[in-house]
């Protein structure tokens, strides 16, 4: 699917996982490291972070890649099953799963937080990126996400796309605080 100047872009580059060679707390430490790192650049405007993001979905063939300034993010936290904006950004933007969606979420002082993908919007702060947030003393800008849906594309591309957009956001120098946040393969 992707030309050989954009498949490097959707390879992951050795996020820290607690498994056989490494504990939970170094993973976190080498986390937290790196998020310190980010947090003393300077933030990036918006508008560029989503300027670099459409000029990634054109590299890999998105036509006329959409982005998505979501300002009423209530009805995204809530379950699953019972969130109906999801399925209407499925059938509005033509997805063949609701899950195909890339989002952002932001600090209050203005930091791009995470690159995520999947219909699981939230701000919550006992995960990884949550806990990266809190030990950085910052707290999520909870009335907006920015989303990108993904039309014409299998689960595959998704992972690969999300794992692309923040390393070419990197390759920008685009800070992210939770810097692995779309490198887990």
């Amino acid at each position: 699917m992707f030309e050989k100047e954009v498949y490097k872009y959707t390879v992951s580059c050795g996020a820290p996982r607690a498994g056989r060679y490494i504990t939970k707390e170094v993973a976190m430490k080498r986390r937290f490291d790196k998020a310190e790192d980010e947090a003393l650049k300077d933030t990036y405007p918006l508008e560029k972070i989503t300027a670099i993001v459409i000029e990634f979905l054109k590299m890999i063939g998105f036509e006329n890649p959409v982005s998505l300034e979501i300002k009423n993010v209530t009805d995204f936290l809530k379950p699953r099953i019972y969130s109906k904006s999801y399925n209407q950004l499925k059938e509005k933007y033509e997805l063949n799963n609701r899950k195909h969606l890339i989002w952002m979420k932001f600090t209050i002082d203005g930091y791009l937080g995470v690159v995520a993908s999947s219909d699981d919007i939230n701000f919550d702060m006992t995960n990884t990126s949550g806990k990266i947030i809190s030990h950085l003393n910052k707290q999520w800008r909870q009335d907006f996400v920015l989303v990108f849906p993904l039309p014409n594309i299998g689960d595959k591309e998704r992972s690969d796309i999300e794992c692309g957009i923040g390393n070419y956001l990197i390759d920008k120098e685009v800070p992210i605080l939770d810097f692995y946040s779309h490198q887990y393969k």
